[in-house]
């Protein structure tokens, strides 16, 4: 529900998203301390960089981060921003209401069982 409007996230984050890629995202322990895959940023850049600091075990590294990281979205600070986000964020292209991806949910769901009728050897009923 990342490209929805209805997540408020802060509009420089929603750009960055917007704009990433697949390889845009990395593997890091940086706000957690559990490895989560994320929209790559200065923030977990520099975590992975050589030389810095092996991040914390869960719960200790979030303890660690946690109000630096609200204060980074509280301010929208765009270089340090980042989301949980997987690979398929390279998929999402803007911001739109959640009814719209409902809509389009439904509608590939119809065309997609339309096209397997032939295969399930009735009419589908």
């Amino acid at each position: 529900w990342l490209g929805t409007r209805e997540h408020e996230l802060p509009a420089a984050l929603q750009a960055k998203l917007i704009a990433a890629a697949s390889d845009d995202t990395v593997i890091t322990r940086a706000h957690s301390g559990k490895p989560c895959r994320v929209v790559r940023s200065a923030f977990s850049d520099a975590w992975d960089k050589p030389g810095a600091p092996v991040p914390l075990d869960m719960p200790y590294q979030q303890a660690l981060t946690g109000q630096l990281l609200a204060a980074v979205e509280e301010h929208e600070v765009a270089p340090l921003l980042y989301e949980a986000a997987g690979q398929s964020v390279a998929w999402l292209r803007q911001i739109e209401p959640v009814q719209a991806v409902m809509d389009r949910l439904l509608t590939e769901t119809r065309q997609a069982l339309a096209a397997m009728r032939p295969y399930l050897g009735h009419d589908g009923a």
